[in-house]
This record gives structure tokens, sequence and C-alpha cells, in this order.
């Protein structure tokens, strides 16, 4: 995953309330994206449900803060290097 249009008809994991998931239609009309072609499963369980079926290959990627995704993978007691993310 190098760039957004990478996860265009990808399958992405939020909760509910997720701020980045709520805004990310606004990011898609900012840089020329088709929101439309995103799909979003919402999940209401915690990161340390969500982070090993993530790594599993549920989803393609998470919404998230990566500090919270990396320390729940470390409490969750996966290695986080096993997950790729923007830095």
């Amino acid at each position: 995953m190098r760039t957004p249009q990478d996860r265009q008809g990808k399958l992405l994991a939020a909760h509910p309330h997720d701020a980045a998931m709520l805004l990310f239609p606004e990011f898609c009309r900012k840089t020329g994206l088709d929101a439309s072609t995103f799909h979003t499963a919402i999940e209401a369980a915690p990161h340390s449900v969500m982070v090993p079926k993530l790594i599993a290959g549920k989803w393609y990627g998470m919404f998230g803060l990566v500090n919270t995704i990396i320390a729940t993978s470390i409490d969750a007691g996966l290695d986080p290097k096993a997950l790729l993310y923007i830095e």
C-alpha cells in the first residue's frame, strides 16, 4: 500500500464513530478519490479484538490512530511490525 488509490475497492474496518472514518468522504473530495470505491465494515469491538482480525486478513486496512493500534497489538501479544501503516 503506497497511495490512497491502493485501497480502492478494498474492505476497511472502523469503529462506528471513528473520526478519520467520518472525515474520509471529505478527504476523498479534497484528493480526487471516489469515496464510493471504498468499503467500510463497522465493528464495535475493541481494538484488542480488531487488530488480530486485521493481521489475519479479514480487512485490508483499519481506520484508527497508529499509536493506538500499535499499543493494542502489543497488549494482544502480537508483533506490531506485522502491521503496515503510513508514517
